[in-house]
């Protein structure tokens, strides 16, 4: 399985301004099977679980600074016992599903922490990978990132390598991972690295192939609209929410004939707790007029109490929804929604006008609004590149 990994160690590090929608505490780590065929001389499943923990832990704090603390001290581990086991088991044929744990493990500190070593730490790892007898398809991230740090590294940088190099070496990456299942992964990488290159053309032609056959993929939905596309624009926004009350709100039906914003958001989030007050005045001014606002909460299940007594002390005043699943939200994840804040708008016809509508939102209501009945076309203002 491989949910979280293009979002969460490749396009969440380039992002500002964002939090990651599924917590890190709680998304699986690694696109590699910890189940191995336990031949003579490998690495036990016992000792790859106990990796896995530290990388995936459970019964994380609620408090999001705790719980990035705790975080770490588990990585951390995690990287320890990998290097225990790895030395200990120098020829095991699954050395490559320890290998990529660790990879998790150092590209999560980087994100959390900035350390540069840890980059370094990364890169190593990812060549191990890279070198090994592990499938294909188990080397999609590390070949990734070593790509990147060959073309765009310190050492080296996108204008000391020819533009012809650069898009021959991103076309030989995807090209790596043709027949496989994780082509349109390598797609969307591909996609990155080709902008981080300046080869515009190129990225938009990966990003063209993605939109037309990778769409319905939750993640790939998710880095399209990271990526400046819009793929749910024109279709029906459908969500069983339940609201704080207990009460269900069952979109769109609930909403029919009605302009509303909805946004993604969690009270860990610094970003959507910034966002607020913009947010506020954006309701005051519109909801008059005739648009409604629902919040979706991706706080955890334990966190219900603190949620409700930000929502009372900061006197939120629109409509508030919480599954208590937190990653798992069956709403987020639906749409595939992996960084927030993320605020949508929804049409008279309860089709998604923008599902990137943060920094226009003013904009996109007025349009909306001035619609009787059906969604304003999308436009390049209603769906800016999230940076």
């Amino acid at each position: 399985m491989f949910r979280g990994q293009i979002v969460a160690v490749v396009v969440a590090a380039l992002l500002s301004g964002h939090c990651l929608a599924k917590s890190p505490a709680t998304a699986p780590a690694s696109a590699t099977s910890v189940a191995t065929s336990q031949a003579s001389g490998d690495i036990p499943d016992p000792v790859i679980a106990e990796i896995l923990a530290q990388v995936s832990p459970k019964d994380m704090p609620a408090d999001r600074s705790a719980m990035v603390k705790s975080l770490g001290e588990h990585l951390d581990k995690a990287l320890t016992l990998g290097q225990a086991a790895l030395d200990k088991y120098p020829q095991a044929s699954n050395r490559h599903v320890v290998l990529n744990m660790m990879l998790d493990a150092a590209l999560l500190k980087v994100r959390f922490s900035g350390d540069p070593t840890l980059t370094a730490k990364a890169e190593e790892l990812s060549r191990q990978i890279v070198d090994s007898n592990a499938p294909r398809a188990e080397k999609l991230k590390a070949d990734f990132f070593v790509t990147r740090q060959e073309l765009f590294g310190k050492d080296r940088t996108a204008g000391k390598v020819e533009p012809n190099e650069v898009a021959s070496a991103i076309d030989a990456f995807v090209a790596r991972y043709d027949s496989t299942p994780y082509k349109a992964r390598s797609l969307a990488m591909g996609a990155l690295l080709a902008r981080t290159g300046g080869q515009d053309a190129q990225a938009d032609k990966m990003l063209d192939l993605l939109q037309k056959d990778y769409a319905q993929d939750e993640e790939i939905r998710s880095f399209l609209r990271m990526a400046g596309r819009s793929p749910d624009v024109g279709s029906p926004f459908v969500a069983q929410l339940t609201k704080l009350d207990g009460s269900k709100l069952n979109l769109p039906g609930d909403m029919m004939d009605k302009v509303y914003v909805v946004d993604f958001w969690a009270t860990w989030c610094g970003p959507c707790v910034a966002e607020l007050p913009h947010m506020k005045d954006v309701y005051a001014k519109y909801q008059p007029k005739g648009a409604e606002f629902v919040g979706i909460s991706l706080d955890t299940a334990d966190s219900r109490d603190k949620l409700e007594k930000f929502i009372k002390d900061e006197q939120i005043p629109w409509i508030q929804t919480f599954s208590g699943a937190s990653w798992a939200d069956p709403t987020s994840s639906k749409y595939g929604v992996q960084s927030i804040p993320a605020v949508w708008v929804i049409g008279r016809d309860g089709k998604v006008i923008s599902s990137n509508a943060r920094e226009t939102l003013e904009t996109i209501l007025d349009k909306a609004l001035a619609t009787p009945t059906s969604a304003p076309e999308a436009t390049s203002a209603s769906a800016p590149a999230e940076n």
